[in-house]
């Protein structure tokens, strides 16, 4: 029987279940299943075991930002505010953080604040692509069209397979008037959210390859503009990784 990703999980839970029963006082190990709990959708087992972690080594950083990440999966944004704060005063170098923050800022509807924070990230890390995409849907809020533009610009150029960012980039020259490259942006869209949506399970090309044959019929301007305009404008905030490789996606187990 082939194992699914989630049974490994949950056998590295039993693994760190059986090494703190060995070492109750080992932040890492709790560190570690706090992490895979996270990976489970289990919040606050992992809250808990993230807490334990910090009280066996209470300047570990990483430990203070993902306790704020589930905070925030559990809709406790102030909560997750504090601890991004906690894990900024242990590493003020900690772009992820800044990141962090600033989706907290933003889910409480602070968009000038979310904004201040991802260009904290972006002074710390210029090729932090969700921290371009994430500031410009935060200025697409506050109706800076121009400047979400640029930041989708980036984030693309940085991952040019950034489907969301293409697709929000249509919304804000749609948003300026730009139906030309609006519809050019969305004609991109289209082929990259293919890839996008068929790595994750999701349905949506069927409603876009429609889109598009639309409209390649010259009628954009009506119709399929306006049904491109009534869809959700940000799709999505990225919060940082819960420190996983980059690469492999796999935990970056301590």
């Amino acid at each position: 029987m082939i194992k699914t990703e989630e049974d490994h999980y949950k056998e590295a839970i039993w693994h760190y279940t059986i090494a703190i029963e060995l070492n109750p006082e080992d932040a890492k190990t709790y560190y570690n299943r706090g992490v895979a709990k996270a990976k489970l959708k289990d919040y606050k087992g992992a809250i808990a075991d993230y807490t334990k972690a910090i009280k066996f080594d209470p300047e570990d950083a990483e430990a203070y930002n993902n306790r704020g990440v589930a905070k925030a999966d559990l809709n406790d944004y102030k909560g997750a505010i504090e601890d991004y704060t906690k894990a900024i005063a242990l590493d003020p170098k900690n772009a992820i953080a800044y990141n962090n923050r600033g989706v907290a800022k933003y889910k409480l509807k602070d968009y000038k604040g979310a904004i201040w924070h991802y260009t904290i990230a972006l002074q710390l890390d210029s090729k932090y692509a969700e921290a371009y995409y994430n500031r410009g849907v935060a200025k697409a809020k506050l109706k800076d069209y121009k400047g979400a533009i640029a930041d989708y610009d980036k984030a693309i150029e940085l991952n040019p397979k950034y489907a969301e960012a293409y697709y929000n980039r249509g919304v804000a020259k749609a948003d300026l008037n730009d139906h030309k490259g609006a519809i050019a942006g969305t004609h991109k869209f289209i082929l990259t959210f293919k890839w996008y949506k068929n790595d994750n399970g999701g349905d949506r090309r069927t409603i876009w390859i429609d889109y598009k044959n639309e409209a390649d019929k010259n009628q954009q301007k009506t119709k399929i503009l306006k049904d491109f305009r009534t869809l959700p404008m940000d799709i999505g905030v990225n919060k940082g990784k819960i420190p996983y490789s980059v690469t492999t996606n796999t935990p970056n187990w301590k």
